[in-house]
């Protein structure tokens, strides 16, 4: 089964083009409600979907790696919250990193 990435449309690059990740296999869904993120992770993860992420801040990608990395799903780190400071630390600057 092929990756998810859920974006965070409040995350400060939410309005970001994420094709590079569509042409890498990964679906993105765009969030209604941004606190479903840990629900829509763990139903993912549950399914069998690896890779998983989020498109948006720290504590985005937080929420996703405290779901998917117990369960053995890789998690993407993606760079589209406002700062990125996990994102600055893997060196994934831009999304074609991030997608790689």
């Amino acid at each position: 089964m092929g990756g998810v990435l859920f974006v965070n449309p409040d995350a400060g690059s939410a309005d970001s083009d994420c094709d590079v990740f569509r042409a890498a296999g990964v679906t993105v869904e765009v969030l209604d409600d941004p606190s479903a993120l840990e629900d829509r992770v763990r139903k993912a993860v549950e399914a069998g979907v690896s890779p998983v992420g989020a498109l948006g801040g720290d504590g985005s990608v937080r929420c996703v790696a405290e779901v998917a990395a117990p369960a053995g799903a890789t998690v993407i780190v993606a760079p589209g919250g406002t700062r990125n400071h996990f994102a600055k630390e893997l060196d994934l600057a831009d999304f074609e990193a991030a997608a790689d």
